[in-house]
């Protein structure tokens, strides 16, 4: 144990020590750049006893990039908190702000948002920045990594004039990339889209956005009901938590609006049962509904990654887990065995994919939703219809050398 310990130290540890920063300006720039060009989602700005440690959340791995001499931390928190337009001298509360930064690579300059959030510890105020790229090419359902027979499945929804459709997710999912590539797939000038969101993430051109806030009472509930006076063709709500909200996104839904939403469960079938756990009636639910996505996200294998046949007992598992699906795809049953690179930082992994299961509710589930809602008959009628499970669809990323199946075994049992 030790010894594997000391390995994951070493893997995920490629810090650079600094002792003195001569310009904070510069040196936060720096790094803000190093971030990006790295791929990274977060930034971790950490105060220990004796220094000041700085990592990267990386495909949700966090590597640890600096160490710094604590006579640094201070000024180094206050330049980021000014950029932020924080409070310099409030540091017993939490705040929250954001960082506009302009991203240079070569002749382009792109505009990168960052959330900036700030955590008071025994030694002194951890940082940490999440980080938004607003390149609208991102948000295209093309190029999300949907095998074609699930896309097919999304685009068919995406031409409803009605209806509910629902992104089941955990946190860290990519729900937020998904959704605004939904609504990014329509043309703003020939639908009315508003959204509520909590944030507002990306701007999209076109698009009424508006953001939640509590405080003044500006809720998701509050927000539909005077949505629904605004002539709204298309309708995201962020996130539906309670039976006022998700009582007044199925009934929008049934009154010629198209209404896209999240909602957590751990399963797609778990996206019914959490409708009617909020009290919404049955027959509601089933007439409403109109597609369920269940995703996650899986490390994608880097550019490294070499092919490698398959050994008997890992046949076994493609073959029980696929069934007929296999035999299609075995010429090219082979994985990726990855090698060491600079480029994925010896990870063997660059960015992220998503394994997907997408329903469309037709009149079969409709009759179960307002009959009798369990797993096991409703993964009966899925499995008739041909539908991929979350499970299947990351084998068939493995056998295209997407992703590997460490990656993948974990979700056999969803």
């Amino acid at each position: 144990m030790a010894i594997q310990k000391q390995e994951t130290e070493q893997k995920y540890s490629i810090a650079k020590e600094i002792k003195v920063i001569d310009d904070f300006r510069y040196f936060v720039d720096d790094l803000f750049s190093d971030a990006i060009k790295k791929g990274a989602s977060d930034i971790h700005i950490e105060p220990h006893k004796d220094k000041l440690i700085i990592r990267y959340r990386i495909d949700g791995d966090l590597y640890h990039i600096y160490t710094i001499d604590k006579s640094n931390q201070e000024n180094l928190i206050a330049r980021i908190k000014i950029l932020a337009r924080l409070k310099i001298d409030e540091k017993r509360l939490p705040q929250d702000g954001q960082i506009v930064f302009q991203y240079r690579e070569g002749m382009n300059i792109e505009d990168v948002d960052m959330r900036v959030s700030t955590f008071p510890t025994l030694y002194g105020e951890k940082i940490v920045l999440r980080i938004l790229r607003k390149d609208m090419s991102l948000l295209n359902l093309d190029k999300l990594g949907f095998l074609s027979v699930n896309l097919n499945l999304i685009k068919k929804a995406m031409k409803f004039k009605e209806g509910l459709v629902l992104v089941s997710w955990p946190t860290g999912s990519g729900k937020t990339t998904t959704l605004y590539a939904m609504l990014n797939y329509f043309n703003p000038m020939e639908y009315n889209i508003s959204t509520l969101e909590d944030p507002v993430e990306y701007k999209l051109e076109g698009v009424a956005q508006s953001q939640v806030n509590h405080e003044i009472g500006y809720t998701f509930a509050n927000w539909l009901k005077t949505l629904l006076r605004q002539d709204p063709d298309i309708i995201l709500v962020w996130e539906i938590r309670d039976y006022e909200t998700a009582k007044l996104a199925v009934e929008a839904s049934l009154t010629w609006h198209l209404v896209f939403g999240t909602i957590h469960a751990n399963q797609w079938v778990g996206v019914v049962e959490r409708l009617i756990n909020m009290w919404v009636d049955k027959y509601l639910v089933a007439s409403s509904l109109k597609m369920i996505l269940a995703q996650r996200l899986v490390k994608k294998l880097c550019s490294c990654a070499v092919p490698a046949e398959m050994d008997a007992e890992t046949q076994q598992i493609f073959k029980e887990g696929l069934g007929d699906i296999y035999e299609e795809l075995k010429p090219n049953a082979s994985f990726k065995v990855p090698k060491w690179c600079d480029k994925c930082l010896g990870s063997w992994f660059k960015w992220r994919v998503g394994l997907h299961e997408v329903v469309l509710i037709d009149q079969d589930f409709s009759k179960l939703i307002s009959t009798q809602v369990t797993a096991d008959k409703w993964e009966e009628v899925r499995k008739s219809k041909g539908y991929l499970s979350l499970y299947q669809d990351g084998l068939i990323k493995v056998l295209l050398w997407i992703t590997n199946l460490q990656q993948v075994l974990p979700y056999k049992s969803l």
